[in-house]
């Protein structure tokens, strides 16, 4: 009888340990997300926008890890793929494995640039 009582007791107290945590990863999730970037201040489909969003991909993510043009380098290719705009958006803003977040060094308008140029690269094979 004992047994049993203490391990629905700690059964319970599993469970709710669980429970907290998720809860603390939401709010950490949640966190990590400004507010209303993930909805672009422009069309991302605007030739003028793609243009500075490749001149910033130039200068941004170039050197070390993306080849020129989104090919494959140290990073995997980004041509031929298909993200959406907000999964793009949070892996430039708060970084991923190896990369940085971008979020200390861009503002959301021009990680948004980013966004539509890597975004026009999906039709683009890697060679």
């Amino acid at each position: 009888m004992r047994w049993s009582f203490l391990v629905l007791f700690l059964g319970g107290v599993l469970l709710l340990g669980l429970v907290v945590t998720a809860s603390m990863v939401g709010r950490q999730v949640q966190a990590a997300q400004p507010d209303g970037a993930l909805t672009p201040p422009f069309n991302l489909e605007d030739e003028t926008v793609i243009e500075e969003g490749a001149r910033l991909f130039r200068q941004n993510c170039t050197f070390y890890c993306h080849g020129k043009e989104g090919r494959q380098a140290r990073a995997p290719s980004l041509r031929g793929q298909q993200y959406t705009p907000d999964y793009l958006f949070n892996k430039i803003y708060n970084g991923a494995r190896a990369m940085p977040a971008f979020k200390l060094r861009l503002s959301q308008e021009k990680i948004w640039k980013l966004v539509a140029y890597i975004l026009s690269l999906a039709n683009e094979k890697e060679n």
